[in-house]
């Protein structure tokens, strides 16, 4: 206060946790930032956070179970093949360190009463990543042979997805959000000078995700696997590049509706060869949500059954759509037919709630 005035507002926190855990002792938490506002419609903060976590109960001590006839996409032959999948705990895990940076610019426009900007880069360094590695790459069976067995003739007939520990994974990113709130109706004063509150609200959140980097690390000294150029940790491709998720609604008077729209970009997955390699199509969906307050319709909010009685009808991936797979020759592999990535598709839901 009364020191450098002139260059607007500075907050500061600092704050720290401390965990101890069975088999893994003491696991800290310590983290802080501070928040520049050199005007009053325009913030930058910046965070600092460095944690420690342990592996959880399920990832340790879940029963070893046997699933004979898997289907599986094995990268280095190029074939789906029927495997017997091991999953379950992996005792010796390792607790995993993190550490967080986050930089961003907070603007409340000043021409659009509601709305705010918020523009972000974060970068995060994980050690000792807990991964389940489905997948049979080149890199992967290269970094952890034991979790693949093969027959005489070089066919895959195990793969064991018990979680294990990766080196590390490297990550930065853009992120934007854009948010609009306001009620329908402001509060003021009627003609008789009474006060009158505001009734229903709109809204609308856009936000977009453009990922930089993400490397994994499987093994020291081995090359990192690059999940935005062809890499694969898992058995459903890489790791899209750009997303973007759209939310809205409104709500008046007892009736509301909720709209979210969702978007991936594709990838694709680098095998032995371009004819073997996969290719994921990009993915729209979206859901929609219709409820009722019926305490709050004119109808009936005299009516003591109806208070705090909602009713739900949910509508997700309401055109069914599904990602696309084919290798490079044009083909989709077994397993990778629409129906295999998404079994249920669109779903319809209808709920009741009530709470007293």
């Amino acid at each position: 206060r009364h020191v450098l005035s002139f260059l607007g507002k500075l907050d500061g926190n600092v704050n720290a946790a401390v965990n101890q855990v069975s088999r893994f002792g003491t696991l800290e938490t310590i983290g802080g930032g501070v928040t520049w506002a050199p005007l009053a419609w325009v913030q930058f903060p910046l965070s600092v956070t460095s944690s420690q976590e342990a592996p959880t109960a399920s990832q340790l001590v879940a029963p070893s179970i046997q699933t004979p006839n898997v289907t599986t996409y094995d990268y280095v032959t190029g074939q789906s093949v029927q495997v017997t999948s091991l999953s379950g705990g992996n005792p010796n895990l390792k607790a995993t360190s993190r550490h967080d940076v986050s930089l961003g610019t907070l603007i409340t426009l000043p021409f659009i009463t509601g709305a705010r900007l918020h523009v972000n880069y974060v970068h995060d360094t994980t050690h000792n990543t807990i991964l389940s590695l489905p997948t049979a790459t080149a890199a992967i069976e290269n970094a952890f042979p034991d979790r693949y067995q093969r027959n005489a003739e070089g066919v895959l007939e195990t793969v064991d997805i018990r979680p294990v520990n990766a080196d590390g994974e490297s990550r930065s990113e853009w992120n934007a959000t854009l948010s609009f709130s306001r009620p329908l109706q402001e509060s003021g004063t009627d003609k008789r000078g009474k006060s009158k509150k505001a009734h229903g609200r709109i809204y609308l959140v856009a936000t977009q995700v453009w990922r930089l980097r993400d490397t994994v690390t499987l093994r020291p000294g081995l090359p990192a696997i690059n999940l935005l150029r062809g890499g694969t940790i898992s058995g459903l491709g890489g790791q899209p590049r750009h997303e973007m998720e759209l939310q809205g609604g409104v709500y008046d008077k007892g009736l509301g509706i909720r709209l979210v729209g969702k978007w991936q970009a594709g990838t694709s997955t680098v095998a032995s060869s371009a004819s073997d390699s996969l290719y994921f199509s990009a993915l729209g969906t979206l859901d929609a949500t219709v409820f009722a307050d019926l305490g709050e319709l004119p109808h009936w909010q005299d009516r003591k059954w109806a208070k705090n009685f909602r009713l739900f009808l949910s509508v997700d991936n309401l055109f069914n759509e599904r990602i696309h797979v084919h290798n490079g020759r044009g083909s989709t592999p077994a397993g990778y037919q629409p129906a295999f990535m998404d079994p249920l598709g669109r779903t319809i839901t209808v709920s009741i709630r009530k709470t007293v």
